[in-house]
């Protein structure tokens, strides 16, 4: 999960401004952390939530006890016409526990909310929204919609792009600096001139070649292996660092 930059955007819902700032405070730090990068809005109320451009949401934290529309019942407003965003509730009482289970809620954090619970919910959250990223792409004149975590290597062919995954190849007429734009910085490297390759696809490093986990067999030029090393042991670092 190291990071991760895609716009996710988290709203965090509630009609005290004290517990919305703890709240807030809390996921800054985790996203800090973890080197996140991420929006994150307040709403004061249901209704202004409801007001919202609901559906750019990606994950919710409702407090449960608000004045007018509760967060329950806000909650399965949006839950009527968008089951993608994920949902945790948060509240002073256990009582709603079962009933979260209506909107499949993520979680129900009872306040005041533990930040070792916080920090797992939110680990699930970005396991879940890294596992099914995708990004589409051009190939073949048809529109694909490629999972981020299927890509193993990218690789520049004439004026083509070839991009290599679990399943099968793409090829794009896309070109590196764009699909640079699509995929997350941290978890994708370029170890030589016409290729990107994903880090966790990478299997050793002998000492003038990178093996991936599809068999692939990449040359790294004797000026290039100390950097690409280097940057491998960071990438190793940090996913363990993150545990």
């Amino acid at each position: 999960m190291p990071g991760t930059h895609f716009p996710v955007k988290i709203a965090v819902c509630d009609d005290e401004q004290s517990a919305r700032r703890i709240l807030m405070d809390a996921i800054s730090k985790y996203l800090d952390r973890h080197d996140l990068m991420v929006e994150i809005t307040e709403f004061a109320s249901g209704e202004e939530f409801l007001a919202s451009d609901t559906d750019s949401f990606h994950l919710v934290f409702f407090d449960i006890f608000m004045g007018g529309i509760n967060g329950m019942d806000t909650a399965r407003k949006l839950f009527s016409g968008n089951t993608r965003t994920k949902i945790v509730f948060c509240s002073a009482s256990e009582v709603y526990g079962v009933q979260s289970y209506d909107v499949r809620a993520m979680r129900y954090l009872v306040k005041p909310v533990e930040e070792k619970r916080l920090f797992d919910v939110l680990d699930d959250f970005f396991h879940i929204y890294t596992t099914l990223k995708t990004i589409t792409v051009r190939a073949d004149r048809v529109e694909e919609s490629i999972y981020v975590n299927d890509i193993i290597w990218l690789e520049s062919e004439d004026h083509n792009c070839i991009i290599h995954t679990v399943e099968r190849d793409y090829v794009t007429r896309s070109t590196f600096a764009q699909l640079a734009e699509k995929l997350p910085a941290a978890d994708f490297f370029r170890p030589v001139r016409y290729a990107m390759v994903a880090f966790r696809a990478v299997k050793g490093i002998p000492s003038d070649k990178l093996l991936l986990s599809d068999g692939t067999v990449i040359p790294i030029p004797k000026d290039s292996r100390a950097s690409v090393k280097r940057a491998y042991m960071d990438y190793q670092w940090k996913v363990l660092s993150d545990k």
